[in-house]
């Protein structure tokens, strides 16, 4: 069977990729909290979406996870402290650097 190709002309495709633009611009304005909240408008109080809306949930959870890791401080040791404990740890796991015998 043939695809039926009623509003398939070049004016209307244009018109469509237009209106889809507009509607990518409008949602990457909108925050996630934002979008939720469309959502709900739109569909009800948790109804339908359900991948969108955990998307967003776990998009909300990493923004504030993220601002708090800003806060820490970061603690770094020099470069020779943590080698002498990468090779401390080694040595304690058996693993340490062997020493070249003598070959006789």
């Amino acid at each position: 069977m043939r695809r039926s190709r009623v509003n398939r002309g070049l004016r209307r495709l244009a018109e469509l990729s237009e209106t889809a633009a507009a509607n990518t611009e409008a949602r990457a304005a909108r925050t996630p909290e934002q979008q939720l909240a469309m959502l709900d408008d739109r569909l009800g109080d948790g109804v339908g979406a359900e991948k969108e809306r955990a998307r967003l949930a776990l998009e909300i959870e990493r923004k504030g996870e993220s601002r708090a890791r800003v806060s820490k401080e970061k603690t770094s040791k020099p470069k020779g402290e943590r080698r002498k404990a990468k090779s401390r740890r080694a040595e304690e796991r058996g693993r340490g650097r062997k020493e070249k015998s003598s070959g006789s």
